[in-house]
């Protein structure tokens, strides 16, 4: 299921706690099926910061780097992702996430044989 309770749960059981408030402004996604939503409005200037901030994996990626969105099946630049605000926890998300719900857990780096495993950082 898309935007799935579920998987924000997973997310916040790898982050491990609650994480303060980004400095940026937010604004409410409103939807008429899922919940609405928080989502930070994130300068592009500040965006690489952001992404080294929230990375949940080790191996810290460049921020020109592709990824693919496995919900979405399509590919994006990593310095077009989102970040919500879900229970205290600030999530990086696809730029498709409002459409198909991915979020980090669901980025595969493009790699030669096809195949992405990434190992969560425990900070």
């Amino acid at each position: 299921m898309i935007r799935s309770a579920e998987e924000k749960h997973l997310y916040k059981t790898a982050i491990g706690g609650t994480m303060e408030k980004l400095p940026y402004p937010t604004e409410i996604h409103h939807d008429d099926i899922f919940e609405d939503e928080e989502v930070y409005t994130i300068p592009e200037e500040c965006k690489e910061e952001v992404l080294k901030k929230l990375w949940l994996f080790d191996n810290i990626p460049s921020i020109d780097e592709t990824r693919y969105d496995i919900h979405e099946r399509r590919s994006f630049q990593l310095k077009d992702f989102q970040v919500i605000r879900y229970e205290e926890v600030n999530m990086i998300v696809s730029p498709y996430y409002f459409s198909k719900g991915g979020t980090i857990l669901d980025f595969l780096r493009n790699v030669d044989d096809g195949i992405s495993i990434e190992v969560i950082n425990k900070k």
